[in-house]
């Protein structure tokens, strides 16, 4: 475990919770973590692209707050399909309007065999179409992504914490 290990929550030990849930429902949740912005695409996401707007706005906002571009985190889950047509137009819309927000970005793609690799091959697609200034790391797990995401001071462990126990409560 890397040393700061904060909790995503609040202690006696340190009051101020770090995460925060901006959106949640069935499909996706959104959620932000000090200036880390996650991303969840669940059951049947990848057809429903409400969440493209929710998530560019949490980027734009974080990068207003903190004066810096914002980190971002995909995690597409084992039961997410690949983009389609309609999800693939929004990220373009969205990455037009955005592309300064984010300093370093990793997308997870959880799963393995044909239909995992099907998944990436269908989000590297879409970043060639969409060619974002900042290319993301693209992996399997999600503590491989904040690896990419997160500074040596900073907590794997706290970050995973929150995605896994409060952004993705009762989805």
């Amino acid at each position: 475990m890397l040393p700061n290990t904060r909790p995503a929550v609040a202690t006696a030990q340190d009051p101020a919770p770090r995460g925060r849930v901006v959106h949640r429902n069935d499909k996706h949740a959104v959620g932000v973590f000090d200036d880390i912005v996650v991303l969840y695409m669940l059951r049947d996401a990848s057809s429903d692209p409400s969440h493209v707007p929710i998530a560019a706005e949490a980027l734009r906002a974080q990068a207003e707050r903190t004066r810096r571009p914002a980190r971002a985190l995909a995690v597409l889950a084992g039961t997410a399909g690949p983009p389609s047509a309609a999800v693939r137009a929004a990220w373009q819309r969205a990455s037009r309007t955005y592309t300064a927000t984010v300093g370093k970005m990793a997308i997870v793609i959880q799963g393995d065999g044909f239909e995992a690799a099907m998944r990436r091959a269908a989000v590297n697609g879409l970043l060639l179409v969409i060619r974002p200034s900042v290319r993301p790391a693209i992996v399997r797990e999600l503590r491989e992504g904040l690896v990419h995401l997160i500074e040596p001071h900073e907590s794997v462990e706290a970050v995973a914490h929150f995605c896994e126990h409060e952004l993705l409560a009762k989805t």
